[in-house]
C-alpha cells in the first residue's frame, strides 16, 4: 500500500482544509463581533471613529473656488477671443489637482475618478456650452441685459430698450 498520497488528492485535502479553517474564521469574527456590540451597549461605549484616507495622489487643488472659477473664466475667454486650440493647451498646462476642483466646482460628474483627459474634454464642452449660451462663466452673469422671467429665462419678443437709445 503506497503512504504517499497523489499531488491532486494533497491538492484537493489542502483546499478542503483551507475552506474549513475560513469557515471557522468567519465564525469567530461574527461571535467577537456579537461580544463587542454586547459589551458596548451594556456599558455604553460609542464606537470608535475611523479616520478617512484621502486617496493618494488625486488630491483636489487647495486653491478657493473664486480663484478656480476665475480661471475657468480666463479659459471661456480665451476659447471666445482667441482661438478653441488656445484655450484646450490653457487647460493642458494646467495641473491636474487644479483640473479636478475646476471639474467638481462646474459639477462634472465623479472629478476624482475620471482621468485627466475626460476632464480636459469636460471643460471644455462647459467652455464651449457656456461660450454658445453667451455667459461670462458658470456663474450665471448674463452679458445682455435683455428681460427674464421668473425662472432666468429670456422673455421671448422683448425689446431692450436701452439698447435702441444708443
Amino acid at each position: 500500500m503506497n503512504e504517499f498520497r497523489s499531488q491532486q488528492e494533497e491538492v484537493e485535502r489542502l483546499l478542503s482544509e483551507i475552506e474549513d479553517t475560513k469557515d471557522v474564521l468567519k465564525k469567530i469574527s461574527a461571535r467577537l463581533s456579537g461580544i463587542e456590540k454586547h459589551v458596548r451597549r451594556a456599558f455604553q461605549i460609542p464606537k470608535p471613529v475611523r479616520e478617512r484616507k484621502a486617496p493618494s495622489g488625486k488630491t483636489l487643488s487647495a486653491k478657493s473656488r473664486e480663484e478656480l472659477m476665475t480661471r475657468f473664466d480666463d479659459v471661456r475667454n480665451l476659447y471666445v477671443e482667441s482661438a478653441p486650440w488656445a484655450a484646450d493647451r490653457a487647460l493642458s498646462e494646467t495641473p491636474d489637482d487644479e483640473l479636478r476642483a475646476i471639474a467638481k466646482e462646474i459639477g462634472l460628474p465623479d472629478a476624482r475618478k475620471s482621468g485627466i483627459s475626460q476632464l480636459r474634454a469636460g471643460i471644455m464642452q462647459k467652455v464651449r456650452e457656456s461660450s454658445l449660451l453667451g455667459t461670462d462663466s458658470l456663474r450665471g452673469a448674463e452679458k445682455t441685459s435683455q428681460p427674464t422671467t421668473g425662472d432666468g429665462l429670456p422673455v421671448l419678443g422683448a425689446v431692450d430698450l436701452a439698447a435702441d437709445d444708443q
